[in-house]
């Protein structure tokens, strides 16, 4: 890993990602998962001496922007 690696908390993963409310950190969580991304380091932050996930930023934004979408009309498939 550089040094001058972009590393975000899951709270910043989850606003990436467009989550908001009380479950977003743990939607986000669940994402990332299922995309492969892995957690670069645990470190404390300011807030908590607890460790916290850090997510490489570049490998977040390349895996979101590579996820599958639903597609025209909601994911239908046309008829062949």
């Amino acid at each position: 890993m550089a040094n001058d690696t972009e590393l975000w908390l899951i709270a910043r993963v989850a606003e990436h990602l467009g989550y908001e409310g009380p479950n977003a950190n743990a939607s986000a969580r669940r994402t990332l998962s299922r995309l492969g991304v892995k957690a670069v380091t645990h470190q404390p932050t300011d807030t908590s001496p607890r460790p916290q996930a850090h997510y490489d930023a570049a490998e977040v934004r390349q895996a979101t922007a590579a996820r599958p979408g639903k597609g025209v009309g909601g994911g239908r498939r046309k008829a062949s």
